[in-house]
């Protein structure tokens, strides 16, 4: 296939072929010709094309054939087209934005302030991969090579952090999500769309061609210094799974038909919901339970109804489940497949009646100490609950606001009225 035919049909990806030093004017060459001039690895080239074409295409065996350093190399470059292109095309957008808008807007000002926390976020990070993370993986990597045997080191495991959402992703998220709902006053309209579409493609970009490496790196298969390349954002990572269960049996099936066909997953069974609880873990993606148990926990599930799958017996009927995402068990394997897309693809089309996005009270009260800067345990004993229950209304504040950023949270309630603008700093 020509390189002009894949570029032609998908512009995006003139800045994922510059970083390879790709250059416009390809003529009708070949992708292995172009790849041959420009000294590249033809396989490389086309994994990472693929990679972000493809947000399902995640070839980790394919990776793992690569030196760690191509792999560095690339994000690296990444990471510079960041800083150059990308972030400064935001601000030249958003300095328009803001000085060509009604002068005084104090929400287009405090957006400015948000988008410079983000920023400085993005600053930081680059600056851990540069100073910390790619000088440390291109060393273990030539270490490796000094053990012929793979069962001479143990796997090395470099933290969670690939398992906690991006902070970076979070922030591009929030603001965009508050210039759509929260924007006021008088503005120029075709200054915020182009904004808004610069902030989407770095939202874009981020997502699918920024690998933090914070990987797993172990001695099988990597004699020659390569490194396994694990993404740290959501669109590959592994589907954190808890099923709270008390029937072994249908554990084990549900377990079965998740790692079958809906990889990759990571499933942590527990018999009680006293087990799930005690073991302190409440960072999974989506729960499994049974309707007694969603019942009778229903303080836990309801702010996690989006994410939580009930098993009922025909018997049982939906009754008060309605709006909830359920499983049929002893329906057809097919209609159990197709219930569980619906819940990991967020087509749920049980309508709820709880369409309420404004905060309680004592919600508007968390969120008052949590800009501020309170910790979850300080904000449990000025406001005399418990560290669950704070927890709880954090999450159904981000929930209903659809914000999960401090900086975020911070913007809303200033805009709201819920603070003074005088009393915190962004």
């Amino acid at each position: 296939m020509q390189m002009s035919e894949v570029v032609e049909e998908h512009p995006s990806l003139i800045p994922v072929i510059n970083r390879f030093g790709i250059r416009l004017g390809l003529g009708d060459k070949s992708v292995k010709a172009i790849c041959e001039e420009y000294r590249l690895d033809t396989d490389f080239l086309l994994t990472v094309i693929n990679t972000f074409l493809n947000e399902e295409y995640f070839p980790e065996k394919k990776l793992q054939t690569f030196h760690t350093s191509q792999i560095i190399d690339y994000l690296t470059k990444t990471n510079q087209y960041y800083q150059r292109y990308q972030i400064p095309n935001i601000e030249r957008h958003l300095g328009s934005f803001i000085s060509m808008s009604t002068p005084g807007n104090n929400t287009l000002n405090l957006i400015g302030k948000f988008f410079s926390s983000f920023k400085e976020e993005l600053t930081s990070r680059i600056e851990k991969d540069d100073r910390v993370w790619f000088p440390y993986c291109l060393s273990l990597s030539e270490k490796l090579k000094d053990y012929p045997s793979s069962g001479q080191v143990e796997a090395l495991h470099l933290g969670t952090e690939q398992r906690l959402e991006d902070p970076i992703e979070a922030l591009l998220a929030d603001l965009k999500s508050i210039m759509v709902k929260h924007l006021s006053g008088d503005y120029n309209e075709n200054l915020c769309y182009a904004v808004i579409f610069a902030i989407s493609s770095l939202e874009k970009r981020y997502q699918t061609t920024q690998p933090h490496p914070l990987p797993d790196i172990d001695t099988d298969g990597f004699g020659y210094g390569k490194v396994v390349y694990l993404t740290n954002s959501r669109m590959h990572r592994n589907k954190q799974i808890a099923i709270i269960l008390p029937d072994t049996l249908q554990s084990i099936g549900l377990q079965s038909m998740l790692t079958d066909y809906f990889p990759p997953v990571e499933i942590s069974h527990y018999p009680t919901f006293e087990a799930f609880s005690t073991s302190g873990n409440d960072t999974f993606d989506y729960y499994f339970t049974n309707a007694a148990l969603f019942v009778l926990y229903a303080d836990f599930f309801l702010p996690r109804r989006s994410k939580t799958m009930v098993l009922i017996d025909e018997t049982e009927g939906e009754g008060g489940l309605s709006a909830t995402s359920h499983i049929t068990i002893k329906a057809s394997q097919e209609v159990i497949i197709e219930q569980l897309e619906q819940l990991f693809t967020g087509e749920n089309n049980s309508i709820s009646s709880d369409n309420n996005k404004e905060l309680s009270t004592r919600e508007t009260d968390v969120l008052q100490l949590i800009v501020k800067g309170s910790t979850n345990k300080e904000i449990a004993d000025k406001l005399n609950i418990s560290l669950n229950t704070d927890l709880s209304h954090r999450k159904n504040i981000t929930t209903k606001l659809g914000i999960k950023t401090v900086s975020g949270l911070t913007f809303y309630a200033i805009m709201n009225g819920i603070i003074s603008g005088d009393d915190i700093e962004l």
